[in-house]
């Protein structure tokens, strides 16, 4: 995985080994061979270069380890959902790496911007339009 802003994005062995083998045949090329590239590789697996847990559960804060179920990761801000229903300080929060997870989307927070339109309404303000026109 690689922190982005928007969170943490997965990475296949493939593309960890296409990217461990690009770097070698630039600043090492004389190295750039397999046995090379699986030390590479075997070094990037390990615990303390990273500093998160291979088997560290996700989403979660890395700084305490607490679970992370409730945030939302957007594109310019982290909102636990229930906490902002709800009222609570702290529901909003600025990006952060100390987030642990992979899932987030491409949408903005912006708490003025009005609410969307349900689906059902929507569907029954389209009907009610075309039965004026038809």
């Amino acid at each position: 995985m690689r922190g982005d802003p928007g969170g943490y994005q997965v990475s296949t062995d493939d593309d960890i080994k296409i990217g461990a083998m690009a770097w070698l045949r630039d600043r090492y090329p004389e190295r750039a061979n397999r046995n090379c590239l699986t030390n590479v590789i075997e070094n990037l697996k390990a615990t303390d270069l990273s500093g998160i847990e291979s088997l560290t559960p996700f989403p979660c804060w890395l700084s305490d380890g607490t679970r992370a179920d409730d945030w939302l990761i957007l594109s310019n801000r982290a909102v636990n959902v229930r906490a902002l229903a709800r009222g609570e300080d702290n529901a909003v929060r600025e990006l952060s790496p100390d987030l642990f997870t992979t899932i987030s989307t491409a949408y903005d927070y912006d708490p003025h911007r009005p609410a969307p339109i349900p689906v059902s309404t929507a569907g029954a303000r389209y009907r009610r339009i075309n039965a004026v026109f038809l």
